[in-house]
C-alpha cells in the first residue's frame, strides 16, 4: 500500500484554506528534487530570464529565483498576491505581474524583462490550460529557448 503522507511529498497538491470570509486553493510546487530535475532539465543558468506561469505561493519561484538572473512571475489569482509578496520578499531578481497569461503581450513582456532575448518558460499548470497557453506562446512568435512543463 501506497503511503500517503509520501504521495503528497512525491506530487504538487493542493490545499484550501480559509481566510476570513475567503477561501483559496494554494499549490504546492515540485518537492525538492523535482525541482532540481526541472532546473536541470530547463538548463537554467545565471545568465537566463525565466518567465514562470501560475506560481502559486511562490515555491518553485524561490527555486527559479537561486538559479536564474531573472524570474518573471505571472499569477492570475490576486488572492494569492500577498502570499508572493510574503514568499518572493528576499528575491531582488523576481517580478510578480498579476495577469491572465493569455491576455498578455509576450513580446512586449520580454522585450522589457529580456530585451528581446529568448527566454526559458516554466509552468506548473493545469491540463485543462495547457494547450491554449502552450499554443499561445507559439502564436505570439516570442523568443523562446525552451519550455518545461
Amino acid at each position: 500500500m501506497y503511503d500517503i503522507q509520501r504521495f503528497f511529498f512525491d506530487c504538487s497538491f493542493a490545499q484550501a484554506l480559509t481566510f476570513g470570509r475567503e477561501s483559496i486553493t494554494l499549490k504546492r510546487g515540485p518537492n525538492p528534487v523535482r525541482r532540481k530535475e526541472i532546473i536541470s532539465s530547463a538548463g537554467i543558468t545565471g545568465d537566463d530570464c525565466v518567465l514562470e506561469i501560475g506560481p502559486g505561493i511562490g515555491t518553485m519561484t524561490q527555486y527559479l529565483a537561486e538559479h536564474a538572473g531573472k524570474v518573471v512571475a505571472v499569477e492570475i489569482d490576486t488572492n494569492l498576491l500577498p502570499i508572493l509578496d510574503e514568499t518572493l520578499k528576499g528575491y531582488s531578481n523576481v517580478t510578480v505581474i498579476n495577469s491572465d497569461i493569455l491576455k498578455l503581450d509576450m513580446n512586449q513582456l520580454v522585450d522589457e524583462y529580456n530585451d528581446g532575448r529568448p527566454i526559458k518558460v516554466v509552468a506548473n499548470l493545469p491540463y485543462y490550460i495547457t494547450t491554449p497557453i502552450i499554443m499561445g506562446l507559439f502564436e505570439s512568435n516570442v523568443p523562446i529557448d525552451n519550455i518545461t512543463v
